[in-house]
């Protein structure tokens, strides 16, 4: 997957394909950063994308195999040799593309079990909003700004605790390149980017676009 990921010139496959290639390669001095639940997750939606798993019993056996194996209980470890050019490869690929938006999305993922209920119409204005209201690109009105752009959001949490979620993204990101970075640039870099962070009211318009 990693090696089709950069043929396929897609740096955000690329670069969770390495990640998790990584974590199934650490070493003694590293496994503190075994994450199964990630893991599990990625060949979960690898599989899912594919129709390998017809050889090997259907999905449902697939599945309850993949739980088996990375439920957390011990770390797992290849049983391949880590390939050091493939590696080098993969981050010679990704070296051609910003850090900053894959550290923004792995703060912003970070942030959302922490982050207030997404603002909605139907949340807003009550179930009648589709009485009134209608999304022009045919999307759900339950569906909306995510909590972590309300105000409540930004206030609370993003403007607060960004410069701690992108110094852990950063470390990660660091160790998954093989280098050192500076969180405190990435941080201001992130502050940047985010429009109307003047006013930051709830931007209902949004909603209905």
């Amino acid at each position: 997957m990693l090696a089709d990921a950069i043929a396929r010139q897609d740096s955000k496959a690329a670069y969770d394909a390495l990640r998790i290639y990584l974590l199934l390669n650490l070493d003694k001095d590293h496994e503190d950063k075994y994450n199964a639940a990630e893991i599990q997750s990625w060949v979960i939606n690898d599989l899912g994308n594919s129709d390998s798993v017809a050889g090997f019993g259907g999905r449902a056996a697939v599945l309850t195999h993949i739980e088996a194996l990375f439920d957390g209980s011990r770390v797992v470890h290849s049983p391949y040799e880590k390939d050091e050019a493939l590696i080098r490869q993969a981050r010679a690929f990704l070296d051609g593309h910003t850090s900053t938006e894959r550290i923004y999305a792995r703060a912003l993922a970070a942030m959302e079990s922490e982050a207030p209920q997404e603002f909605t119409l139907v949340r807003a204005v009550g179930a009648d909003a589709g009485t009134v209201f209608v999304r022009s690109n045919g999307a759900p009105l339950d569906r909306g700004v995510p909590g972590i752009f309300t105000r409540e959001g930004y206030r609370e949490l993003f403007d607060k605790r960004l410069p701690e979620f992108v110094a852990a993204a950063t470390a990660n990101d660091g160790w998954v390149m093989g280098r050192e970075s500076t969180p405190k640039k990435l941080t201001d870099s992130l502050r940047s980017q985010i429009p109307g962070r003047s006013s930051l009211s709830p931007a209902k318009s949004a909603v209905c676009t």
